[in-house]
């Protein structure tokens, strides 16, 4: 695909380029070929990496 982010390299690389990934999740909460239940757990997904901080990070 043209114009995706690379694979992160791990989770907390993942984090940091969120806001590069949550548009194609926001996308994919949207597709009707999905279940309602399938959505639902994009959606809390999402909220879910949005309330992470960098406080969230530390050992």
């Amino acid at each position: 695909m043209i114009g995706a982010p690379q694979a992160p390299r791990d989770l907390i690389d993942f984090y940091h380029r969120w806001r590069d990934f949550r548009p194609t999740a926001v996308d994919l909460a949207q597709r009707s070929e999905l279940s309602a239940l399938e959505r639902q757990t994009i959606h809390w997904l999402i909220l879910l990496v949005d309330r992470i901080s960098e406080h969230d990070l530390r050992p």
